[in-house]
């Protein structure tokens, strides 16, 4: 596949309110949009024409193209869980500088390599700085979890993941919206679409449903990229928790990768464009295959 590294897609959720494709993919063609419950005046974008602003619903189930998925996946074969750690611990101030620059965090690379060898850095705020060293500690936290053997989606993976990754960001990290203390909706702003994810005034319950279903549509997928990049777009769409979740949904993703002795996937700034481009229209069809097909294109198999 495509070599590359890792991105963002501008601001996330919180738990108060509002706060990309790969070339591979473009040859399979653009997926047809084919959410199960009916979306308001939606129709395809082109790539290069910004919608003006405007605000899509959450469906309940949204689509994903399985056959077009496990169609570039398959062929892919794992080389080992220690290979795939190595190269985790080799890339980890890259992975920690893109996760960071994306939610425009303006650390440089080589001030994050500074900060994770445990000196000090000047000329940030403390929220950058804990941004940036809770991200390496979700990384650990991936690491631990994949050594333990093979691992799929779960519950207490991702919300343990998520309670690392914003932990100086939210007041309730890592409990999935509707079922703490704190009440609020989710909503993603990107390229002029905002998007409201399913609401929680019945308690969570919905999107209680939502994670099992989810869940178990990603772990019933018979390969584990196609697992782990499904579950990624699970989770940026349905926006489980106060903030982190597009962040938190990839560290999952990577987690089942390397426990499985595939390598992790790394979405670099060079390809933040197309990674918001994907994440547009997955937002505006209710369809995640676009956005899936972006984070699988971005496996590199080449080493």
């Amino acid at each position: 596949m495509t070599r590359a590294g890792k991105t963002g897609g501008g601001p996330g959720s919180n738990q108060y309110g509002a706060k990309g494709v790969s070339s591979r993919a473009a040859r399979m063609g653009k997926p047809r949009a084919r959410p199960p419950l009916p979306l308001p005046d939606v129709d395809s974008v082109s790539d290069e024409d910004v919608p003006a602003p405007q605000t899509v619903f959450a469906v309940r189930s949204p689509s994903l193209d399985t056959d077009a998925l496990m169609g570039l996946v398959s062929s892919v074969r794992p080389r080992g869980v220690e290979r795939g750690l190595a190269r985790w611990r080799k890339r980890l101030p890259g992975l920690v500088w893109n996760d960071a620059s994306l939610e425009g965090n303006a650390f440089t690379l080589p001030d994050v390599t500074t900060l994770l060898d445990g000196e000090t850095v000047d000329g940030y705020s403390a929220d950058q700085v804990n941004q940036v060293l809770d991200l390496s500690r979700a990384a650990r936290i991936v690491e631990e979890a994949s050594q333990r053997g093979p691992i799929d989606v779960s519950e207490t993976l991702s919300a343990r993941l998520n309670a690392a990754i914003t932990a100086h960001e939210i007041i309730e990290p890592g409990i999935l919206r509707g079922e703490g203390r704190v009440r609020g909706e989710a909503t993603v702003s990107t390229m002029g679409t905002t998007f409201a994810a399913l609401p929680t005034v019945a308690g969570g319950d919905e999107l209680r449903r939502a994670f099992d279903q989810s869940a178990g549509r990603a772990n019933a997928l018979p390969h584990p990229v196609a697992r782990a990049v499904a579950w990624a777009g699970f989770g940026a769409y349905h926006q489980f928790y106060g903030n982190g979740n597009k962040r938190t949904a990839r560290y999952v993703m990577n987690a089942v990768l390397l426990s499985h002795g595939f390598d992790a996937i790394l979405t670099p700034m060079t390809r933040k464009h197309d990674y918001n481009l994907a994440l547009r229209d997955m937002y505006l069809t209710g369809d995640l295959t676009r956005y899936v097909l972006f984070l699988a294109d971005l496996y590199d198999d080449s080493h």
